[in-house]
């Protein structure tokens, strides 16, 4: 809201010399509907009644960098990560973006390892709509989808509506929680609960045979 005018006089152009790659977990753009205010706020304590305004914020930062750098990444995927750490990185260091859940699978040779597999279990500790923006679950049943392998999740718990991951690949979800424990008695009995969602899991693929 503040910012007037962004001075590149005295920036350091060495570091257009160096090959920066920004990892993330999301592909949101930096503002609008599924930027990073809209998408993430709520869940770091933004009031829903101002999110309009915080949101009008963000596009005036990314005018006024877009301003001094020539260049607009605001709706680039990924410059909405980390509250606009990714729309720094493209605008200001010339970075390029990565999905960092495809950076990791690589890493391992994840591929490599979906030969022979009926089906892959991943996971999260809460799982919600915004899952499906990118985030290492279904980046993983991407993979898999890709070598016709179906994939389940097993979470800590989900919110009522994960249509959204239902439509970028992850099939069935498990909680583990079960329903009116506090946080304290979950944790005491996480290892038990993890493995019972899990075989649940299994189970319901095994009687579609």
């Amino acid at each position: 809201q503040y910012i007037a005018h962004v001075d590149m006089s005295h920036f350091d152009k060495r570091v257009y010399d160096t090959e920066i790659i920004a990892l993330s977990d999301v592909n949101n753009p930096l503002y609008g509907k599924h930027g990073a205010i809209y998408t993430f706020g709520p869940q770091k304590g933004l009031l829903f009644s101002r999110l309009r305004e915080y949101d009008g914020w963000m596009r005036h930062y990314a005018h006024t960098a877009s301003a001094a750098t020539k260049d607009n990444h605001a709706l680039s995927a990924g410059a909405g990560a980390a509250g606009g750490l990714g729309f720094g990185l493209l605008s200001f260091c010339g970075a390029s973006a990565m999905s960092g859940i495809q950076a990791l699978l690589d890493a391992v040779h994840f591929d490599e390892q979906l030969q022979g597999v009926n089906l892959v279990i991943t996971g999260e500790g809460r799982m919600d709509n915004q899952t499906a923006y990118g985030k290492a679950p279904v980046g993983v049943a991407r993979r898999a989808a890709l070598q016709g392998i179906p994939t389940y999740a097993v979470v800590g718990s989900h919110t009522e509506d994960i249509s959204k991951v239902h439509e970028v690949g992850i099939q069935q979800v498990f909680a583990s929680a079960p329903a009116g424990l506090s946080l304290e008695e979950c944790m005491k009995r996480t290892p038990e609960d993890v493995s019972a969602a899990a075989e649940r899991a299994v189970r319901s693929f095994i009687r579609k045979f």
